[in-house]
């Protein structure tokens, strides 16, 4: 019951098939989440203590517009020898 072996997973690379070692993918059982493009801790630190606005919140608003901070649509990614409590058999011969 691994990621690999689940119908919603999809694998990211062009390694061997026979590699199940280190594979990595996304799953796609849910529609994909947003997330900011930069995960960088400190990249986000500067961002936010620059769009502190006067009375002391941030203006995420205004902080998302930052140069090299943007929202992305993304499926999680996971290993190949992960699991979830999502799990669906591949179905032999069909296409996903």
């Amino acid at each position: 019951m691994r990621c690999d072996d689940c119908r919603f997973w999809e694998r990211s690379d062009d390694g061997p098939v026979d590699d199940r070692i280190d594979a990595e993918g996304w799953c796609r059982r849910y529609p994909p989440t947003q997330r900011l493009a930069q995960g960088v801790v400190e990249g986000m630190r500067l961002a936010i203590e620059a769009n502190i606005d006067d009375d002391g919140k941030v203006n995420y608003d205004k902080m998302l517009h930052e140069p090299g901070l943007s929202l992305e649509w993304e499926y999680p990614a996971t290993e190949c020898t992960s699991w979830c409590g999502e799990f669906q058999p591949k179905t032999e011969g069909k296409t996903q």
